[in-house]
């Protein structure tokens, strides 16, 4: 299924992505919406592995994809990207797809909820980390956030692009459509909350992750359940990318279990 579909806003103008995990996934997901691919030359060009074996490859999907493919050279790159970690690679897109609400929860999926990521690096780690532990959807407020920039695609290594995420004006009446359609919110906190491991999840769940200072009040006054990470160290909380790894992948173990995986 393609998740980052251009077709589902109107987008009129694009932006660049750089480095080659994020092209590459957006060549394979959404090629529809890559309009040019600037590749510059690599030191090793006659070798099997390395960078320019990987830019080799870029190209061969991108002319199949009837993608131009342009040389570039190191200012040209570094002007395109806007810094000089572009991997020696850029591509022309169009910007990212958000998916629409109603569908992500009429999917029965988990949905992950951030409320105020505002780190491009945790939004894209958070992201990745959803499409490796299960999760089909993430919900992401417009205002008082990151939202997905190409420095998001590449922290996410272009795993956004496998994965919807949706962008909502208000995150409490998101929570509150979510729970109409048969959603638990689960909201992790740091503190003065039961042990994410001991505690029943029932399904399907919306889990809600704060970023530096935490879930909002009202946003967790929205949750139907809290649960916190036990720590036996001196540090008081987790980075937000951390903690919600923590989390995604504890109830990913509970839903294998609960298969017999």
């Amino acid at each position: 299924m393609v998740v980052n579909d251009p077709r589902r806003v109107n987008v009129p103008s694009g932006r660049r992505i750089c480095g080659i995990h994020a092209v590459e996934r957006r060549l394979t997901v959404a090629p529809a919406s890559v309009r040019a691919v600037y590749i510059g030359q690599s030191k090793d060009a006659g070798r099997a592995r390395g960078p320019a074996a990987r830019h080799r490859l870029l190209a061969e999907l991108a002319r199949r994809q009837g993608i131009p493919v342009h040389p570039a050279d190191e200012a040209t790159l570094r002007k395109y990207a806007g810094s000089e970690h572009h991997q020696g690679v850029v591509a022309e897109v169009l910007p990212f797809g958000y998916a629409n609400l109603a569908d992500l929860a009429a999917t029965g999926q988990p949905v992950l909820v951030l409320d105020q990521i505002n780190d491009p690096q945790n939004l894209g780690a958070l992201l990745r980390t959803a499409v490796a532990a299960g999760f089909g959807s993430a919900v992401i407020p417009e205002r008082g956030a990151a939202d997905v920039t190409a420095a998001v695609e590449r922290a996410s290594a272009g795993a956004v692009n496998d994965i919807a995420v949706c962008r909502v004006v208000n995150l409490v009446r998101a929570l509150d459509e979510l729970a109409a359609s048969g959603y638990w919110r689960l909201a992790l906190t740091p503190r003065d909350a039961p042990s994410l491991y001991a505690i029943d999840v029932p399904s399907p769940v919306a889990l809600v992750l704060g970023g530096e200072t935490g879930v909002r009040r009202l946003v967790l006054e929205h949750c139907d359940l809290t649960a916190s990470i036990p720590q036996v160290g001196p540090i008081e909380s987790l980075n937000a990318s951390v903690a919600g790894a923590v989390a995604m992948y504890e109830l990913l173990r509970r839903r294998l279990a609960s298969v017999g995986v």
